[in-house]
């Protein structure tokens, strides 16, 4: 037993190794996307708007200033701003007003911030469920099919990196309350973190799902976990955490408008709450998710394998979070979110699409144990050659989106052709 326990501790300490050498190695290509191919941070349509409070506020001392976009994603870049101010009054005192060259670095460094962070804590999620080689290889599969790293560079000044992070964040969170330490200190950082999702986007309210259908379909397993969920022992901590993001949220809305609560995105609905645009989110030629990231249907797979695997006690709150993000977005007016990179919303749930993508892997992996080593072989070599092709495409797009070959907002599937041609062009 103990030569065996020692073996899985090799390959694990090896497989996080591993993941360590990944990690670095994305955030230096990114940092050197950020340095050669970035002409700014700040300035890309909504990232503007959420980061303008810093300077407004910080700067200037106008408490009275208002975006229809809430503050949280400015929390999340304050600590970056600070460290940019304070390096711009010791080298420059007079280009210290927000929005000079530092400042904007300091946007593009708090993608790549977000990034790793976000992605650390989701492999230590996926490690709960799965061995340390398909969390690896999901990490590894999100960053390099998905939209992830675009957010984590290019629009670092958007807010879905930085809910990426708290998704991994607050799951890892239930996990430990649910599965190992009902302590007081995970409860406050549960409601810490579910209070800066919030005042990030408002709509984010609803990953809370996650926590409260934790067993559901499970009888007892879920009741109990309900009793503790509504307990003062949880309750306290949560909703002091989530107090201490949200009421400065509630207060500045008091100072610009004259109310504790406000609805901030005047003039815009949820126009297709009865007609969901849900063929265009997902198909639509116009940024369609599985069109720029065809690699998540596994992901889409993954959720009917939920149940199959240890993860399935949180299977009916990664269906509902995935169904309501879905339904939101097909409803809104603007589905497809504006000239940016793929269905942007979609990023705020990656780490959901991660444990559903692990638990569709794990699946294939036990069905392929079953066959012969030939057959074993040739579906292995199948499933990768797709994985390649789909990993492929998402850097295609993504590059002819760059070079103007394919049109961001209008990525037609006839040009996949050209978007190809642009991976080997350099």
């Amino acid at each position: 037993m103990t030569e065996i326990s020692a073996a899985g501790n090799i390959r694990r300490d090896r497989y996080n190794f591993i993941f360590a050498m990944f990690l670095a190695v994305t955030a230096l290509l990114m940092l050197l996307y950020e340095v050669f191919g970035v002409d700014h941070f700040i300035g890309y349509i909504d990232g503007e708007a959420y980061y303008s409070y810093l300077p407004e506020y910080f700067l200037d001392g106008n408490w009275e200033h208002f975006e229809k976009y809430p503050i949280g994603t400015a929390v999340c870049e304050l600590p970056f701003f600070a460290v940019a101010h304070l390096l711009t009054l010791l080298t420059d005192p007079a280009a210290a007003d927000g929005y000079t060259e530092m400042y904007d670095w300091s946007v593009g460094i708090s993608g790549i911030f977000f990034y790793v962070l976000g992605t650390m804590v989701l492999y230590r999620v996926l490690r709960r469920q799965t061995d340390g080689k398909r969390a690896l290889f999901v990490c590894f599969l999100m960053t390099v099919g998905t939209a992830l790293p675009v957010y984590a560079t290019k629009y670092a000044s958007f807010s879905h990196i930085k809910t990426y992070a708290l998704t991994a964040i607050l799951i890892y969170l239930v996990l430990r309350i649910v599965e190992e330490e009902d302590a007081f200190r995970n409860n406050f950082l549960l409601g810490l973190v579910a209070g800066l999702l919030v005042i990030i986007r408002n709509i984010n309210v609803f990953f809370l799902l996650f926590y409260l259908l934790y067993g559901f379909g499970r009888g007892k397993i879920w009741r109990e976990h309900l009793k503790n969920v509504f307990s003062l022992r949880r309750l306290a901590p949560n909703i002091l955490g989530g107090l201490l993001m949200v009421l400065p949220q509630m207060i500045l809305w008091k100072i610009a408008t004259g109310d504790f609560l406000c609805y901030s995105y005047e003039g815009e609905a949820f126009t297709y709450l009865a007609n969901p645009k849900l063929y265009e989110v997902f198909f639509s030629d116009a940024k369609g998710l599985l069109v720029f990231s065809p690699i998540l249907i596994f992901g889409i797979i993954g959720l009917f394998f939920l149940g199959r695997v240890e993860s399935g006690k949180y299977t009916a709150g990664i269906v509902a979070v995935f169904a309501l993000e879905t339904y939101t977005t097909a409803a809104w007016w603007c589905w497809w979110l504006g000239g940016v990179y793929s269905i942007r919303s979609f990023v705020d749930i990656f780490p959901f699409f991660a444990i559903a993508m692990a638990a569709f892997f794990g699946w294939l992996s036990e069905r392929l144990r079953e066959r012969t080593r030939a057959v074993r072989i040739g579906m292995e070599l199948f499933y990768g050659a797709m994985l390649i092709f789909f990993a492929l495409v998402n850097f295609a797009f993504y590059k002819g989106t760059q070079t103007g070959v394919v049109n961001e907002t209008m990525a037609f599937w006839w040009e996949l052709r050209e978007a190809l041609q642009q991976v080997f062009v350099f």
